[in-house]
């Protein structure tokens, strides 16, 4: 291997939550002295302000999150122009749609390792029976400009395999992690508790997630409401945004969910919410993987979350409480047992807490990832 730094070019598309979170914690566990490091992304604030602290430039692209052929013309003839600029030996590409534009960008072009990280569910699922059959049929084609897919789950990469028919030798699996020291509990000042109003013998339920259809927002409401009748102090607080934002708001209003279920808005800082709940919900009808699973086990919350997709690859039986997706009496009845038995409550903690420490570590996720870098690269000459 040369001794000048490798040339590690990462391609976002538009992200918030826990793909950000992913790709900070990977780009600050490198080594700096092995890597010079650059992201192009679109137009992203609080990207750039996080990058900026880890001395990593962003250049910003503009990328359609749907299928727009003359806006992805434009973005692959930008992105081409881009990457060329920044000649690198791995380039690292994460999210469907970018995978896409990227690849085509790179046609070409002489790119030691090309890396694609798969981190959801169905290509293109808001697009119509036309578009979703075309998409995969480039995504095909483009796959011999791809030297290794990455997905961060079990059930991801089963996906790609029987609907996308990639071959299994070409993916690898590597979960994501998390910085384990930076959700260790410090003193407990309640401060969202007091924003929000609350008795200090009120249970506070959290819950994390955008607002589309997939993550179950709606299952969640309704399973409160049952909750709610037969418990009194029984609180959630719900942190994200989306396009169903105004949906569930008026679904929360309709089922008479005032001082019961409050809305947050988005929090780029979670630590406040986990530290204050009691307890964590996830009710995805499907969930690519669930960092924010991660978070809440690793801030010492008891987990309630359904069988779907990737909860499965993190949560097992003693670890957690596992429920069907969509049924709103079966969480309701799991919350009202679950918060009603402390000793349960601690025996899940710990449990969680020694699987996070265990399995989920970024630095394992660095260490992991890295190594399908030089795998990659390996006999391949670099400038």
């Amino acid at each position: 291997m040369p001794e000048n730094k490798i040339r590690l070019v990462y391609l976002m598309r538009k992200m918030v939550g826990g793909m950000q979170t992913h790709l900070l914690d990977l780009i600050d566990g490198l080594d700096n002295d092995r890597y010079d490091i650059s992201v192009i992304s679109p137009q992203n604030s609080l990207l750039k302000k996080s990058l900026a602290k880890l001395d990593v430039p962003m250049i910003e692209v503009d990328i359609n999150e749907r299928l727009n052929p003359v806006k992805d013309f434009l973005t692959i003839k930008k992105l081409r122009e881009v990457i060329s600029s920044l000649n690198p030996d791995i380039l690292h590409i994460h999210g469907n749609k970018t995978a896409l534009v990227g690849r085509y960008a790179i046609k070409g072009m002489n790119i030691p390792a090309v890396i694609v990280t798969v981190h959801n569910f169905l290509i293109y699922q808001d697009s119509n029976v036309i578009m979703k059959s075309l998409a995969s049929l480039i995504e095909r084609r483009l796959d011999k400009y791809t030297d290794k897919l990455i997905t961060v789950s079990s059930s991801l990469k089963k996906s790609l395999i029987d609907i996308e028919g990639i071959p299994e030798d070409k993916i690898v699996t590597i979960p994501n992690g998390i910085d384990i020291k930076s959700w260790r509990l410090g003193d407990k000042e309640k401060s969202l508790r007091k924003k929000l109003g609350l008795k200090k013998d009120d249970f506070l339920i959290a819950n994390v997630g955008r607002f589309v259809p997939f993550k179950g927002h709606k299952v969640l409401l309704e399973a409160t409401k049952i909750a709610c009748e037969k418990r009194n102090g029984l609180k959630i607080a719900i942190a994200g945004d989306g396009p169903l934002k105004e949906e569930l708001l008026a679904e929360a209003k309709r089922m008479d969910l005032g001082g019961k279920v409050f809305f947050l808005g988005f929090v780029d800082d979670t630590r406040e919410l986990f530290f204050d709940a009691d307890m964590f919900v996830l009710p995805s009808l499907n969930e690519p993987f669930g960092i924010v699973v991660l978070e809440a086990m690793a801030a010492r919350l008891p987990v309630i979350a359904t069988r779907a997709g990737g909860v499965l690859d993190i949560i097992k039986e003693g670890e957690g409480i596992l429920v069907e997706p969509g049924d709103p009496q079966e969480l309701a009845d799991n919350i009202l047992a679950l918060a009603g038995d402390q000793v349960r409550r601690d025996q899940l903690i710990d449990k969680a807490l020694e699987k996070v420490n265990r399995e989920f570590s970024s630095e394992m996720m660095v260490a992991r990832t890295e190594k399908v870098y030089l795998d990659c690269l390996e006999g391949r000459s670099i400038a």
